[in-house]
């Protein structure tokens, strides 16, 4: 296991309201005030760190921008706060209403886009967010809907906007096309659950006088009905404002006719005006090197091209981890991969707030304390609150903080991942091994009480091939301890076999997602006595692997 403390960063002192005032975004302090409640969804109530206040002024100024810094440096919102700004201020001049939707998958009738019926602003991408793998795609798919598909933001938009809404999609393999009903009538069904869930612990959280504690299950959950547009053509019916994809869909899209609608949107809103803006965010810039980087580099001038974008209503939005420390270089990688001018790009670093005293590591007050405590978190599955507050009375949360820091930091100021066992060493020298180990325990568990530093655990998991079952459900070789009423397969095994120790036939083992029922597969071997056998193995080595899938059931 890796620990990683997460720092702070340089604080502009600013919230969104106040930012937006400092920065004279819009026409008067009621419009700001109402652009700063929206914004400060997206912040969740903290001051903008510096580097996001210079990724706001800089855009909103007709720079592009490229921002560094590590996981947890708030990246993200330092390209949703130019673009969600723009959004605002853009809507301030549309008119007529928004759509309402109807749950048309209840009613047994036909799909109905979820924009039918929307009057008053033109259809068209306003932020093309592209990512280099669906993983990074579903954790943006969660913040836009705590920020712009929660009830809060939903009542804004009726308020302010008549009824209109900041349209967000997901365009990937994973966006559904057929089969509609069905999907929507188990989104709506799993959101309405979620929803349920999150009321009942909220009120349960509120009754304890924790409810600042309280995190939404929903935004988990895509729901109907919302800001978010769910399928394939709902989007190209209405091109959404914020589309969502990775390079590799971007590229399908702009070749079949089935997505041009998308894109023929988007050139006729860019051409209705010259103050109408696009945002091109690449999140994740990093990877994109050598050829492959050559080829998404090509990809996104075509993309310009066929959207006829100008240079003054572009945008060019980067995020990295870490480009380097070399601006000249950095600035002709930037001008390479996005063909623009590398005078027009700011680069922006974040700045991470690190104790004043870098050689203060070592651990000295209260280490048996600690120790004692890590060891009682370990071996107990009680809770452990009292004797955690206690020990904060023995103990300075902030001391212990600043040594975890400066125990992971370089020469140079990086907080590097460390291996816990080297963590413990450096933090408690004079303790043995074991004191050590449950020193560090004691250590996180009160940081985490305190929530005085974050930490990142980096865990790494050897993740088996599969697993292979017995079919028979009253198998023999099953250890006692394991045997229930309604076990519905025999023992397990991390490898493929074809007979249990009991002499039945193992199968591989499949549970359903959506329901968890137990299932057993293999590949088909005919038998000329009784038709078909299964096996957990290609029973034709010949087939392997062109011919074999047909085989599987």
């Amino acid at each position: 296991t890796l620990l990683e403390p997460v720092p702070s960063y340089r604080s502009s002192g600013f919230t969104a309201h106040e930012a937006l005032t400092e920065l004279d975004v819009g026409g008067d302090d009621a419009m700001r005030l109402r652009f700063g409640e929206f914004l400060a969804w997206l912040m969740e109530g903290r001051q903008l760190y510096s580097h996001q206040m210079s990724a706001l002024r800089d855009c909103l100024e007709g720079n592009s921008i490229v921002v560094t810094g590590g996981t947890g440096s708030g990246k993200t919102e330092a390209f949703w706060l130019p673009v969600l700004t723009e959004l605002l201020l853009e809507s301030e001049a549309w008119n007529g209403h928004g759509a309402t939707p109807t749950a048309w998958w209840d009613q047994g009738g036909k799909f109905r886009a979820s924009r039918e019926g929307e009057t008053g602003r033109l259809p068209g991408v306003r932020a093309l967010v592209l990512y280099p793998m669906n993983a990074l795609v579903e954790d943006q798919l969660v913040r836009l809907r705590r920020t712009l598909d929660s009830d809060d933001a939903l009542k804004w938009l009726d308020q302010w906007r008549d009824g209109h809404r900041f349209s967000f999609g997901r365009y990937t393999g994973q966006t559904p096309k057929d089969d509609l009903r069905g999907r929507y009538l188990d989104w709506a069904r799993r959101s309405q659950i979620a929803q349920q869930r999150d009321e009942r612990e909220l009120a349960r959280l509120t009754a304890e006088g924790r409810a600042a504690e309280f995190r939404a299950h929903r935004p988990f959950i895509p729901r109907p009905l919302g800001s978010e547009q769910l399928s394939r053509p709902d989007m190209i019916r209405h091109a959404p404002d914020i589309l969502i994809t990775n390079y590799s869909m971007l590229n399908v899209m702009l070749q079949r006719d089935d997505e041009q609608p998308i894109f023929d949107q988007t050139r006729d809103f860019l051409a209705a005006s010259p103050d109408n803006r696009f945002y091109l965010v690449v999140d994740e810039l990093h990877p994109y090197r050598g050829t492959a980087g050559t080829e998404v580099a090509l990809l996104l001038r075509k993309l310009r091209h066929r959207i006829a974008v100008s240079d003054d209503q572009l945008r060019v939005v980067a995020a990295s981890a870490s480009l380097g420390a070399d601006e000249i270089r950095i600035g002709e990688y930037l001008e390479q991969f996005f063909a623009r001018p590398a005078a027009q790009f700011r680069q922006i670093g974040s700045d991470p707030v690190l104790p004043s005293d870098p050689s203060r590591v070592a651990v000295t007050d209260g280490v048996a304390y600690l120790a004692s405590l890590g060891e009682l978190v370990t071996t107990s599955d009680d809770p452990v609150t009292s004797q955690v507050e206690e020990l904060v009375e023995r103990v300075d949360p902030v001391v212990l903080a600043e040594s975890v820091v400066n125990a992971c930091r370089t020469s140079d100021n990086r907080l590097l991942p460390t291996d816990a066992r080297t963590l413990s060493q450096r933090l408690f020298p004079t303790s043995g091994s074991d004191e050590a180990r449950h020193a560090l325990t004691g250590t996180l568990s009160v940081l985490a009480y305190t929530r005085t530093q974050p930490i990142r655990a980096h865990y790494f998991v050897n993740v088996s091939s599969g697993w292979w079952a017995c079919s028979d459900p009253s198998c023999t070789a099953v250890e006692q301890q394991y045997v229930y009423p309604g076990r519905p397969v025999g023992k397990l095994y991390p490898q493929p076999r074809i007979r249990c120790d009991c002499g039945a036939r193992c199968l591989d083992l499949y549970a359903c997602q959506t329901c968890g029922d137990v299932l057993l597969g293999g590949y088909a071997a005919p038998n000329a006595e009784v038709g078909v056998y299964l096996l957990p193995e290609v029973p034709d080595l010949e087939a392997a692997p062109d011919r074999s899938l047909p085989q599987r059931l």
